[in-house]
């Protein structure tokens, strides 16, 4: 970015460059800033490439400039500018004809419809990029296409395994065309759909390599993003000093701003998670006053999630009411499931605060609308759950949380899974349900006070008990030896105070440490 801002200014004070020269500059100077994370000055040499581009007729760079125009407004949370620009891109491109440019502008339209959650229309775009990328041999805008087209499958029912398998395509795609952003792109993608199927594996290899790839080159907004979900995967596997270490290194990409606010909500959650609500409400407090001084994007978000979380904490009913109110601007602009997961995962926390039951529903029916999907299952079922405690009924109470407990864990974290534990066995003892209540108050132990039980190998190990291998097969597929997966079953069995694998694999699964088939 450097280099290409010093060619501008060199250039100025030398001489008059060839228009071809300037705008190669300010596309390299728009592109780098991009990938560093300074979305405003690469808003400033976007504008700059565009009237170059218009100025001098050259369509090409004029859809290019376009394009990246409409991913910065986007990040800065203006959508109706973002769709403006997407479309006077793919008009100008039109004017190539089968071209790489099309392909792209093709491309990024996809990755609209994907951010908006509208998943049929994302892979319909993305098969129109495919096509013009195979035609004139395009292979950064197919890997581009194919990373799109892979994270929309990964959120339709059924089509999981293969949206997987196209992010894996995707990323050796990239690799082969030297684009690391998109490779990036790839990696926290994939781990996004690792996370919401609980592969906790998976998830810990993607983040590795991902990391690993963003710090090479210097691509500090992607090493945020995935610091950022580092400390995500780290809260659902219980592991308080992985999260302090992840936290540590998105500290670290000073140079990308715009990730600075999840990793601020993200400081707040760990405090809250380590019972320090000073540190948490510090961390609020910042996270506010970036918000007031970056307006747009996810801030009034992030700023909503974690108030939330402090009011729960707190028990601060009114404090958490108005959140409920300021919590309407961070999701007016998230697509259709982000918007239903952080309305009910901030209407958990209000009713842990103590808001009324009434109030939480006519947020929700403001805002999440007809959320139905299985994806959002056991966030529903936990609001049910609380609201029918909150009403005096412990048995439509204790069959939500059930419900809550056997859906897919999408995201929730290990105390938020032994909360639930812990309120299920309140609902049972009320309904004399005494052994129920037992079990349940163990389970809450095992997921949630004893953050520490198991090692991260023991956890791999669950989750191949629970899919029914074998000790020898464990080990194959760990690269072990039987004797050591034998090992650690039994120190499983020994620290879960569980007596048989089928114990473990039920265990498991109720405690959303296991992926369900």
């Amino acid at each position: 970015m450097r280099l290409a801002e010093l060619g501008v200014s060199g250039a100025d004070q030398l001489a008059v460059p060839p228009v071809a020269d300037e705008l190669a500059l300010r596309s390299i100077a728009t592109r780098a800033a991009l990938a560093i994370g300074l979305s405003d000055l690469a808003s400033r040499h976007a504008e700059q490439w565009r009237a170059l581009a218009a100025e001098a007729a050259v369509d090409a760079e004029l859809a290019a400039a376009l394009r990246h125009l409409a991913l910065l407004r986007f990040y800065t949370g203006d959508t109706d500018a973002y769709w403006a620009l997407l479309d006077e891109a793919l008009e100008v491109a039109a004017r190539l004809g089968p071209s790489e440019e099309l392909g792209w502008c093709l491309a990024y339209r996809s990755q609209a419809h994907m951010f908006a959650d509208e998943h049929a229309d994302a892979i319909a775009w993305a098969d129109r990029a495919l096509a013009i990328a195979d035609a004139v041999d395009a292979p950064a805008v197919r890997a581009y296409a194919l990373v799109n087209k892979g994270t929309a499958l990964c959120s339709l029912p059924g089509s999981g395994e293969h949206g997987a398998a196209l992010l894996a395509q995707a990323r050796a795609e990239a690799r082969r065309a030297n684009d690391m952003l998109t490779l990036t792109r790839g990696y926290s993608n994939a781990l996004l759909y690792a996370l919401d199927e609980s592969r906790w594996a998976d998830a810990r290899r993607l983040l590795d390599e991902g990391w690993a790839v963003a710090e090479r080159h210097g691509l500090d907004g992607a090493a945020a993003k995935m610091a950022g979900l580092g400390v995500s995967l780290a809260f659902c596997e219980g592991d308080v000093d992985a999260a302090t270490r992840w936290l540590d290194k998105g500290r670290r990409t000073v140079a990308a701003p715009a990730s600075e606010l999840w990793l601020l909500r993200m400081e707040g959650a760990l405090a809250l998670e380590q019972g320090d609500v000073g540190a948490a409400t510090t961390a609020l407090e910042r996270l506010r006053d970036e918000r007031e001084r970056r307006r747009g994007g996810k801030g009034a978000l992030f700023a909503a999630q974690l108030a939330a979380a402090v009011a729960a904490t707190r028990h601060d009913a009114r404090g958490a009411a108005a959140v409920l109110d300021d919590a309407r601007e961070g999701l007016r602009h998230l697509g259709r499931d982000t918007l239903a997961e952080a309305a009910y995962g901030i209407a958990v926390d209000a009713l842990v605060a103590g808001v009324d039951p009434d109030t939480v529903e006519g947020f929700l029916g403001g805002v999440a609308g007809d959320a139905s999907g299985d994806r959002h299952a056991g966030l529903r079922a936990a609001v049910a759950g609380l609201t029918a405690e909150r009403r005096g009924d412990p048995e439509a109470a204790a069959t939500a949380y059930r419900a809550s407990l056997a859906a897919p864990q999408s995201w929730r974290g290990a105390s938020t899974m032994a909360e639930l534990h812990l309120r299920l066995a309140r609902c049972c003892d009320l309904l004399g349900d005494r052994r129920a209540a037992a079990a349940d108050a163990l389970l809450r132990r095992q997921t949630g006070a004893d953050t520490d039980l198991l090692t991260p190998r023991e956890h791999e190990v669950v989750a191949l008990v629970t899919e029914g291998l074998t000790n020898r097969q464990i080990a194959d597929r760990l690269f072990i030896s039987a004797k050591t997966a034998a090992v650690h079953v039994s120190n499983i069995l020994a620290k879960t105070g569980l007596s048989s694998r089928t114990e473990v694999a039920a265990w498991a699964l109720r405690s959303g440490r296991a992926r369900r088939g």
